[in-house]
């Protein structure tokens, strides 16, 4: 196995099975070759055999970037809902296989025991963009230090990514603002920007490859 001897095989013998770490690791290609012997001679090598391991898995660094607001939204009568929503809370999150990796946040200071009774902190407003780890998390009373996970994602898997987002209401039930998620090939998977739209929000992501195969 590449130039190595690594096996001897008995002349009544018409196979050999290799054994682990006989075999390539995901993204080598090895040769064998077998001669016959006797005592201190040695045939020439037979022709030689190639095995090409599996695809690698591929790591990915998804950086959840940026919120983009629309142009309206709500009802133009309620002035509070129709210029800003919020205040926010909700998670973002990625898989692909399992486990799902979510980052969660709340950037609402609400108590819930008889409804709502206080609902203030972050807002989203109409025709803006904003940074999700700059203003989001740091604007929140309860938030991861980041805005990313690491992924490995399989040849043959998909990576999913997605984002729920929900606004505190002072009273009655609290709206969703942002429920959407895209789902990506590994084959189709490169480095770059994509956006995710969902109820006048576009929630970009940005994705990064950080070992290939």
């Amino acid at each position: 196995m590449n130039g190595a001897q690594i096996a001897w095989v008995g002349n009544n013998r018409y196979s050999f099975i290799l054994r682990e770490g006989l075999y390539p690791p995901c993204g080598e290609r090895w040769e064998y070759h077998v001669t016959a012997f006797r005592g201190l001679l040695e045939s020439p090598p037979s022709n030689t055999a190639y095995w090409t391991g599996e695809p690698c898995p591929r790591q990915y660094r998804v950086i959840f970037d940026r919120l983009i607001t629309g142009s309206s939204w709500g009802d133009p009568g309620d002035l509070e809902d129709y210029y800003g929503r919020g205040p926010i809370y909700g998670r973002f999150s990625v898989y692909s296989g399992f486990p799902i990796y979510s980052l969660g946040f709340s950037a609402a200071d609400h108590e819930s025991i008889f409804g709502h009774l206080s609902c203030d902190g972050y807002r989203l407003i109409l025709n803006n963009e904003v940074d999700i780890l700059d203003v989001i998390f740091r604007n929140s009373y309860s938030a991861p230090d980041r805005n990313y996970f690491t992924i490995e994602v399989d040849p043959e898997d998909d990576l999913s990514i997605g984002g729920h987002i929900m606004d505190c209401d002072r009273f009655g039930g609290d709206d969703r603002l942002f429920d959407g998620a895209i789902v990506l090939r590994a084959s189709d998977i490169t480095p770059g920007e994509y956006e995710i739209n969902n109820r006048n929000i576009t929630l970009v992501v940005r994705i990064e490859e950080i070992v290939g195969p």
